[in-house]
């Protein structure tokens, strides 16, 4: 009943024929493998002839677009001079865009008018008369925070509601809307 358990077992040695065959086995793999090395190192040298036959052209494209562009800057026929002369003077606040001395002659009209704290929703529909507050908003907003850092304009918000009020140079910016309200009137004639 369990004298198979007891029985000897065979000739556990491995034959030589079969080592022979593993070794084999082995080559054939590494010489894929090799095979495999071979073909990438190939691709990767393609690949980076190819790289650089692209950042050459690349290099020619911009030698190109170099020339056009000088070429260009030198036939324009106004210089910086003339372009600077056709700017309009603002006054004395020139570090002003044209955009922010109307809002501060605009602010400057509506407290004298009111002689109080303006709404920045009174203020944009001076500023932006065709556009609604809920779409002029940002740009006020932008412009007033220049304003606030140029130390022109002081902001107040009050219950959701943004107050702003013109701190230096009133009589400077009435003065600037006269001149230019008369300027108007003289071409008009």
């Amino acid at each position: 009943m369990v004298w198979w358990l007891f029985k000897k077992r065979g000739n556990n040695e491995v034959s030589h024929e079969a080592i022979k065959g593993s070794f084999s086995n082995i080559k054939k793999d590494m010489s894929h493998l090799g095979k495999w090395i071979n073909h990438f190192k190939d691709k990767h040298d393609s690949h980076d002839k190819d790289l650089q036959d692209v950042l050459g052209r690349l290099e020619k494209l911009e030698a190109f677009l170099t020339s056009q562009s000088q070429e260009k800057e030198q036939k324009e026929s106004f210089s910086e001079e003339d372009f600077l002369e056709n700017i309009p003077e603002i006054g004395p606040h020139k570090e002003l865009s044209l955009a922010e001395n109307d809002v501060c002659e605009k602010l400057a009209l509506l407290n004298r008018d009111n002689n109080d704290w303006i709404t920045l929703r009174q203020l944009a529909a001076e500023v932006y008369p065709d556009k609604e507050y809920s779409k002029s908003r940002s740009a006020m907003a932008q412009l007033i925070k220049k304003l606030e850092e140029k130390d022109y304009v002081t902001k107040k918000v009050i219950k959701k509601c943004a107050y702003v009020h013109l701190k230096k140079d009133q009589d400077i910016f009435l003065e600037n809307i006269k001149k230019s309200t008369l300027r108007k009137k003289k071409k008009q004639e």
